[in-house]
This record gives C-alpha cells, structure tokens and sequence, in this order.
C-alpha cells in the first residue's frame, strides 16, 4: 500500500467518524431536551405507539384482532343484470316461446373471495309457487363455471348463474320469479319477470 492511499482511507475514517458522532449528538440532544415533542405515530391504527427512553427508539406494538383497512378485504356481491338465450327474448320481461337459458349476472367487487349459493322461486298471481314442470318444461339451475348452484365467487369477477328451460309452453302466462344470493349470513335477491308465450 503506498502512502497516498493509506493518508486517504485515514481521512476517509475519521470523516465518518465525526459525521456518526455529531449524528448520536443531535439525536440524544432532541430526545432528552424534547420528549414531549417525540411523535411516534405510525398512521396504523392497529399499532399503540410509544417511545422507548431505553433504546432512544419509537416502538410500535401491534394490536390484537385489529382489522386497518378491513373495507379493502370485504366481498361486495351485487346481481348485476339477467338476460335470456334460446328461444326466448328480453323486453323488460323476459319472453319465453320454447327451450331457453335465463342467465343472471353476479358480481363480487370486492377484494376477498366469497362462496356464494343462488337459487330460485317462481310464482303465480293466485297460485303461489310454481313448478315449471307444470307449465312444459323441465328446469335445472347452476352456475356454468362449476355445474352446481354453489361457487367460491373470486375477488373482482364475475359468474353466471342460469336457469335451464327446456320444452314448450303449454300455456300463456306471466310469471314473476325472485333470484336469491346467499353469503354467508347476507341474502340478495332481484325479481325476474317472465312471460310463457304458446
């Protein structure tokens, strides 16, 4: 090693040096002239802030079953729109002359998947609840993305829960049908209307 280069890792030693002392210096002078001043918050809500007088430090301890920002990891499961294909068209009420698909648009926009189960329930004005058996078609419900009316609905997507009609209307008559979604203990539902046309 020449001269030149020791002189200058020397310098380059003692520089760093002053620069950490004069640092340690500043921070023990803030925190002993203004400890009323030390702010600790971390802007998290699930952490109780403090300063530690031992180490010099802000500590942050994490609170248990806290929850920030729980709104971001919600499901949010909305019946977005229906329609039909087949033999069948949508003018408000969805008209139905023979083997059809009614389709419902569900929607999760929501950042946490969700398992979702839908079904349906048909009535009559003065009759009740029907079974479409009794009107010319055999009927089987599910979602298409799984084959069965339950599914793990994923954060931001969509699925499509349809109603599968197939035969012929034996008569003309309205129908009004209710979709339910059920999550967890949270229940949607959106009314359908239907028109049997012979």
């Amino acid at each position: 090693m020449n001269k030149k280069t020791i002189k200058f890792s020397i310098i380059i030693i003692i520089f760093s040096l002053i620069i950490l002392t004069s640092c340690s210096k500043i921070t023990e002078i803030n925190a002993s002239n203004n400890l009323s001043n030390i702010s600790c918050d971390d802007k998290d809500n699930c952490t109780e802030d403090f300063y530690d007088k031992k180490s010099n430090l802000c500590m942050h301890k994490t609170k248990e079953n806290c929850c920030n920002n729980c709104e971001l990891y919600e499901s949010k499961v909305s019946i977005v729109d229906y329609g039909c294909e087949g033999s069948c068209y949508k003018s408000g009420t969805l008209n139905i002359n023979g083997t059809s698909d009614i389709l419902i648009r569900i929607k999760n926009d929501g950042n946490k998947d969700t398992g979702i189960t839908a079904y349906y329930k048909c009535f009559k004005v003065n009759a009740g609840v029907i079974v479409f058996g009794g009107y010319g078609f055999i009927a089987k419900d599910y979602f298409i993305e799984t084959g069965s009316n339950e599914i793990l609905l994923k954060a931001n997507s969509t699925a499509t829960y349809k109603i599968n009609l197939k035969g012929n209307p034996t008569a003309s008559t309205e129908i009004s049908c209710k979709i339910k979604v059920i999550e967890d203990s949270k229940e949607q539902s959106k009314n359908i209307y239907l028109l049997f046309r012979q």
